[in-house]
């Protein structure tokens, strides 16, 4: 029942919780080195970098299932497994609530209301202080315990020595309170479902807390239902720990991290095709587009100063020349919002060399 150094099953159990806090901490510091992007900034990752070091600490914290099974080491784990759960769980919730209070549900306006950092971070304390009375209370009521037991089987006596409350009481408070936490914030995550990508990370959240609950309820099963040795369920407990936590954090970090190196992309590309100086529009058949890789010809022969303008339609030309200073241009790209100054390309004689490659 215990895993010592040496045993067979010790890698088995160390290396995932290892693994697990290195890569959480890795995916922290990638985060926060964001955290001055619009992506980052949106996603509120304060809470959510809290979640992720919550998530390391977790990983750590399965290593305090390695070693006997004595009365110190029975009550540790009991500790620290509960504590650190609840630690990482509880910035996801109180996120998930200020998001629903500032933005509602998406479909309407809610109504103007300030909730500082500080206020969410305060709002915290009460879960996380409600896990340490219970934690607390079982400490002297209901502790988990080092016990001897024999079981005979036709081979012979086993000598096992296990760690075990007296009764249910304390699985049944835990299942409870964390079960209640996890569905409270599903039904927020849920509520929040029509908000914009931009303001809300509720299908990370949906897919965490779902990940979580699968996990659990496994390794709930595994434990009571099926009659194993308790070092296989630390195994067990180890890599579900490893998965949810890690798959977790991947889902909140990666999506931001790619939407980052793709804005950077599209940036540096328009970069390049557009020097300074030249702006560009879309090539449309009602449209004039001023394009800095080529000059049209007609142009090039009427002014030799007139460079980069491609000629699309006469017609059009004619509506860009009446009123310069109100033309659209969109850089080639209608989401991006940028506008381009017409006036300062068309002055007095680039005007005159267009109204005669209009007229003709």
């Amino acid at each position: 029942d215990g895993i010592l150094p040496g045993d067979d099953m010790f890698p088995f159990l160390v290396t995932p919780a290892i693994i697990g806090s290195v890569v959480c901490m890795a995916l922290l510091l990638l985060f926060t080195k964001h955290r001055g992007e619009q992506e980052v900034i949106a996603s509120d990752w304060r809470f959510t970098g809290a979640f992720i070091f919550g998530c390391a600490l977790l990983n750590l914290a399965c290593l305090s299932l390695i070693g006997p099974n004595t009365d110190s080491l029975c009550l540790s784990r009991m500790w620290f497994l509960n504590f650190f759960f609840v630690l990482a769980l509880t910035p996801l919730f109180v996120k998930t609530w200020r998001f629903y209070k500032l933005l509602g549900d998406g479909t309407v306006i809610p109504r103007r209301q300030s909730i500082s950092h500080a206020k969410t971070t305060l709002m915290m304390i009460p879960f996380i202080l409600f896990e340490v009375l219970i934690l607390t209370i079982f400490t002297f009521v209901d502790p988990s315990r080092a016990e001897e037991m024999l079981e005979y089987d036709d081979v012979g006596v086993t000598h096992r020595i296990v760690c075990t409350h007296e009764n249910s009481a304390f699985f049944a408070v835990q299942v409870v309170y964390q079960g209640s936490l996890i569905l409270v914030g599903c039904v927020l995550a849920f509520k929040t479902r029509n908000m914009k990508k931009e303001y809300r990370d509720n299908q990370q959240l949906m897919l965490t807390l779902y990940n979580i609950a699968l996990v659990g309820t496994v390794i709930l099963i595994v434990a009571n239902v099926v009659k194993v040795y308790q070092g296989t369920i630390r195994i067990f407990l180890s890599v579900g720990v490893f998965w949810m936590t890690v798959f977790s954090c991947c889902v909140f970090v990666l999506p931001r991290l790619l939407q980052i190196h793709t804005r950077s992309s599209i940036s540096s590309n328009r970069g390049r095709r557009s020097p300074p100086g030249r702006a560009q529009l879309p090539s449309a058949p009602s449209t004039v587009a001023i394009d800095s890789g080529f000059c049209a010809s007609t142009l090039q022969q009427q002014q030799d100063h007139v460079e980069g303008a491609n000629i699309v339609s006469s017609r059009t030309l004619g509506t860009a020349v009446e009123n310069p200073a109100n033309f659209d241009l969109s850089d080639g790209d209608s989401s991006s919002g940028r506008r381009v100054s017409f006036e300062p390309i068309l002055n007095e004689k680039t005007i005159q060399a267009i109204e005669k490659a209009a007229n003709r």
